[in-house]
């Protein structure tokens, strides 16, 4: 289906961007969009799964936006105020409903996790199947002797968006590091990937939370006191599933924009990462989440204008491949729209839900799951 050019509302105004370089609106979408070319591996591209979002919509304001998404249709996204000491006002989360029927997401206030005489940057979050919200964060603006920090709160799933995030371990120390990502599955591994502080290399972590249902809300790291290495790169993100898959993508360096991914599967208290970390396309900030059934949807931002101060965003919708454990069948991406950065992308099995950034406003789509 095609989806028609609009224009976005921003500050209650209706204003039409029209780019040098672009035509129509800031997210203008269709399924003839351009297609990424730029994968280059020894196996030709696979069949193409093409996923029908929706029109983008503004939110918030803020940057370096993470969300996750649970099968009660409820969204956590987590977002930084600033990414300087000018402008950083403390680290903020809303809670969202998806309404499938009616096309939306319903919103919450912003709400303010972290404050802002607390440093923060490059927040993530996850969600429980019992809704508990598990968020992160880096301490400082720069890697040079960053600490993560998470915290972990329950969720009334039955309750509306105005709902708080009822915090019971708040501002725990979770490692050295800087910018992670974090996923958790529905066996309650939680898996979590970080910039070294400082230094080269990514590394992981696993664990889970001690014991919940007791009042417990700590995570005991089963991988170990500190994170296991496996790659160099930026920009890690890692996402894993009931079957104990994992996948994970990122940057080569923040000066090279190839993206790299490692497929890998869980195995007692350890990842088994293979040696091979194949790139699979150019460009920059990926994300990405992981099905059941073997797809994984994954975003990045290429092709960057300088005179728009743009990139496209792209998606992806891979699958793992059955008769290699190390390898992903990935497809030509699609270009979805125009953005200054990408966020995040979470699902629930049944649908997805993605994040954005352009300017200081933040945006977001949903689409079914495939």
């Amino acid at each position: 289906m095609t989806r028609y050019k609009r224009s976005l509302t921003m500050g209650g105004a209706i204003f039409a961007i029209v780019l040098s370089c672009f035509t129509g609106s800031l997210f203008a979408q269709s399924t003839d969009q351009s297609s990424d070319q730029e994968t280059q591996s020894a196996e030709s591209a696979a069949p193409k799964t093409l996923i029908d979002w929706a029109d983008f919509d503004t939110f918030d304001t803020g940057y370096e936006s993470s969300v996750a998404m649970h099968p009660s249709g409820l969204i956590v996204e987590v977002h930084s105020s600033g990414q300087t000491f000018l402008t950083y006002n403390g680290l903020f989360y809303r809670i969202g409903k998806l309404d499938p029927t009616n096309g939306t997401v319903a919103w919450g206030p912003s709400r303010r996790w972290v404050t802002k005489d607390k440093n923060g940057s490059w927040p993530a979050v996850a969600i429980t199947k019992e809704g508990y919200a598990i968020l992160t964060y880096s301490n400082a603006f720069t890697k040079s002797n960053a600490v993560l920090r998470y915290s972990v709160g329950t969720l009334d799933l039955n309750g509306g968006t105005d709902q708080l995030i009822n915090f019971k371990v708040q501002n725990e120390k979770l490692d050295t590091g800087f910018h992670d990502s974090i996923s958790v599955n529905y066996n309650g591994t939680i898996a979590e990937a970080h910039e070294a502080d400082g230094k080269k290399g990514m590394y992981y972590r696993l664990g889970h939370l001690k014991a919940p249902a007791s009042g417990n809300f700590n995570i005991v790291w089963d991988s170990g006191d500190g994170g296991q290495p496996w790659d160099d790169g930026v920009n890690p993100q890692i996402a894993i599933n009931d079957n104990n898959d994992v996948v994970e993508v990122h940057q080569a360096s923040a000066n090279d924009h190839r993206l790299h991914y490692t497929r890998a599967k869980i195995s007692g208290n350890r990842i088994t990462f293979g040696k091979d970390h194949p790139f699979f396309s150019a460009g920059e900030r990926p994300a990405v989440t992981l099905l059941n059934n073997g797809y994984l949807v994954e975003m990045h931002a290429s092709n960057y204008d300088k005179k728009t101060g743009l990139s496209e965003l792209r998606y992806r919708a891979g699958t793992l491949d059955r008769n290699n454990a190390t390898l992903i069948n990935w497809p030509d991406g699609t270009t979805i729209g125009y953005v200054a950065n990408t966020g995040g992308i979470g699902t629930n099995g049944a649908y997805l839900v993605s994040t954005a950034q352009r300017g200081t406003h933040l945006y977001y789509s949903w689409a079914i799951a495939p």
